[in-house]
């Protein structure tokens, strides 16, 4: 009896350091895995932090192509308008010309009248 009594108190102690020693098993296993917890929202933050940066690169680049764009937008207008003026001046300038030229042929009709008005009246 005093045997199996031994031998359970033997029995429970060794369950007892199972335990014990299962627990601590369990905690360290715990605490691995918090740390893992710890370094994964660590990376997850970093990754955050380039993907705000990479976005505001892109924005700072975005807002860069945009105002070169409307730069050309503004030099392709103020060429369009310079264009349309010397058009605009050529051809008031060869309106000019024949309006000129216009004049001229009738005043040379009107010398050609006048002068065949006086060999007419010569005859």
């Amino acid at each position: 009896m005093v045997q199996a009594n031994q031998l359970q108190i033997q029995r429970v102690a060794t369950c007892a350091q199972i335990r014990e020693e299962g627990g601590a098993s369990a905690q360290l296993k715990i605490n691995k895995q918090q740390r893992q917890i710890a370094e994964c929202g660590h990376q997850l933050e970093e990754i955050r932090t380039e993907q705000q940066r990479q976005n505001a690169e892109r924005d700072r680049e975005n807002a860069e192509c945009d105002h070169q764009i409307m730069e050309i937008h503004t030099k392709q207008q103020r060429q369009t308008v310079e264009r349309d003026r010397q058009i605009k001046e050529i051809q008031e300038q060869e309106c000019t010309e024949q309006q000129c030229q216009f004049e001229e042929m009738q005043a040379e009709i009107e010398r050609m009248r006048a002068q065949f008005a006086a060999s007419k009246d010569i005859q």
